[in-house]
């Protein structure tokens, strides 16, 4: 960050990059989960005559389990053959017995659900001279399907401590609440 001033009565406009206007409405939906954020460090989204320019970004990858990754350790579905020795007591003076076995079965898994990287990123640039001002990313790695949810989160970790948050990498953690439907 290169602000000192409290963010209270700070302004700002979003700017997109060429890229971020070929889908508007997705862009326009990741400005407002960050304008949700930026509210909640007292910045003020204003037009044309505001102190800051800002540039959200966001990305998700889905990551989906490989055929490998069985929770057994088993190399996958399919059939398998197993040989062992059981043994046990007859009970009532029959004394113990050991015998060899055979089997063959079907084995089959649920693989693991898929997991969610997320990132956003928030850039503020000095809407008179273009140098930046503040910069800012929160990543996220969870099993949590719904970036409509997940995302304006994320937008509010990355702004923790707005305007000069503690410098290098940090855990932020913020409860998010299932929305019922």
């Amino acid at each position: 960050s290169a602000l000192s001033a409290p963010a209270t009565a700070t302004t700002y406009r979003f700017e997109r990059l060429p890229l971020e206007q070929i889908d508007s409405a997705a862009q326009a939906s990741l400005e407002a989960m960050a304008a949700e954020a930026l509210a909640k460090v007292g910045l003020r989204q204003v037009g044309a005559d505001a102190r800051l320019a800002v540039q959200v970004a966001a990305q998700v990858t889905r990551l989906d389990a490989g055929p490998w990754a069985s929770p057994w350790g088993a190399p996958g579905p399919g059939w398998h053959v197993g040989i062992g020795f059981g043994g046990g007591y007859a009970g009532s003076g029959g004394g113990w017995a050991a015998w060899p076995g055979f089997g063959l079965g079907y084995y089959d898994y649920l693989p693991p659900p898929p997991r969610y990287w997320r990132e956003v990123s928030i850039v503020m640039r000095d809407a008179a001279t273009g140098k930046v001002a503040y910069q800012t990313r929160a990543q996220s790695d969870s099993g949590w399907w719904d970036s409509n949810v997940v995302l304006p989160v994320m937008f509010e970790a990355a702004v923790q401590g707005f305007p000069q948050p503690p410098p290098g990498v940090r855990m932020v953690r913020i409860g998010v609440e299932p929305k019922v439907r």
